[in-house]
């Protein structure tokens, strides 16, 4: 009898299996009859447990991010939580001020695609304006460069926290703090940092920050949205037909999902730092394997001011579509982001970051957890340098 052993999985960034912890508390809330209730009709028991236990989910997925409990509102994801943001405010502005008061956006060229897709929409509408910011030669969105991108008619900044591609740490205080002095509303996509990253919303001086419980080994299906609640009259929601969750994104709560996000919240915010110590050592151990086995390599993330848990490498002499199929048997990781994985064109991420680089070598991404075992990590690297060598020896001798 033949067994299969899965890949090695460097694929995080993408999405985090859900935790034991988390998948027994959703477990208890969909078999417990009491919990049958709707969370927002609290006239009997069984809708007022159900209450209960969202609210207790809200309050650990606030203490996570430094927020209040009322500040946060469940979505379905960052995605959602992108969407309702981006298009509430300038819906809002649109609709309450005088015709052809023009309405000018910034974002930057390296946002994922929830946010720069988004935006290009919003710009196709009279007098919303969009300007795209490229990052500077750190891989990073500086709050210098915001500025200069100002205008009076300013509206909304949104700049993400930690890039999703190559993990690069985006000064997002200082750039809250700019917005702040200039009367500009600021959001922040933190789905590839809430739950890994320390993330304090007061400090971070954001409006809005966008998250999603799947990246903490949360369910998949559930995001959050942080909203101050100073800046409701900054917005207008964009569904109607409920009261829920203040009415910015009305429709029945998924209790379950919402518990579970909860779970993962509070696991987090107990194991951060000893995750992130770890993570560093981990991703620290694959680059040195690597370079060990002579693999030649460029660094697409900026080790100096990036997440440890994401490593973007182009390993030159490689084709991509090669080495993905050399190594797909062993190790799973990718060459983007996942919502992009269906388009073949080259990462716009990593154009905008090196746009006078020549296509030389293959671009991947990998990701890490505390779930990556020091033995897992050293066999991935090894697993890759031995692929490449040979795929480079047959180039060769082509």
């Amino acid at each position: 009898m033949t067994t299969t052993h899965a890949p090695i999985y460097l694929d995080y960034a993408a999405s985090t299996p859900l935790s034991a912890d988390v998948a027994d508390a959703m477990y208890r809330a969909m078999t417990d009859p009491m919990m049958n209730g709707n969370p927002s009709s609290n006239t009997h028991e069984y809708g007022s447990r159900a209450q209960e236990a969202v609210l207790h989910a809200r309050q650990q997925v606030a203490g996570l991010i430094g927020a209040s409990w009322r500040e946060i509102v469940f979505t379905s994801g960052a995605t959602e939580s992108n969407n309702i943001i981006l298009q509430g405010v300038v819906k809002h502005f649109k609709d309450n001020n005088p015709a052809h008061t023009p309405c000018h956006l910034i974002t930057s060229a390296i946002e994922h695609k929830a946010v720069l897709s988004v935006m290009q929409s919003l710009a196709e509408q009279d007098d919303v304006f969009l300007t795209v910011l490229t990052p500077d030669e750190n891989g990073l969105i500086t709050a210098d460069a915001v500025e200069d991108a100002m205008t009076p008619n300013t509206v909304l900044v949104s700049i993400m926290h930690v890039n999703n591609e190559v993990g690069n740490i985006n000064p997002v205080m200082e750039i809250g703090k700019l917005c702040e002095k200039r009367n500009v509303l600021f959001h922040v996509d933190a789905s590839q940092s809430v739950g890994k990253l320390p993330v304090d919303v007061e400090q971070m001086g954001a409006n809005f920050v966008s998250f999603s419980a799947h990246k903490m080994y949360g369910p998949r299906g559930a995001g959050a949205l942080y909203f101050n609640l100073a800046n409701r009259r900054d917005f207008s929601p964009l569904m109607q037909g409920g009261d829920q969750e203040r009415t910015i994104r009305p429709g029945t709560l998924a209790t379950h999902q919402i518990i579970g996000f909860g779970k993962a919240a509070d696991i987090a915010s107990r194991q951060l730092s000893a995750h992130l110590e770890y993570a560093q050592n981990i991703k620290a151990l694959f680059l040195d394997t690597l370079r060990k086995h002579n693999v030649e390599i460029e660094l697409n993330s900026n080790l100096g001011c990036s997440s440890p848990f994401i490593l973007n490498l182009r390993f030159l002499g490689v084709e991509s579509d090669t080495l993905m199929m050399a190594c797909a048997d062993k190790v799973a990781f990718s060459t983007g982001s996942a919502c992009n994985s269906a388009n073949k064109t080259d990462s716009y991420v990593l154009h905008a970051l090196y746009p006078d680089r020549q296509n030389t070598g293959s671009d991947a991404r990998f990701s890490f957890s505390h779930l990556s075992t020091v033995d897992d990590v050293r066999q991935a690297a090894e697993y890759l340098a031995e692929k490449i060598a040979l795929i480079i020896s047959i180039n060769m001798c082509e």
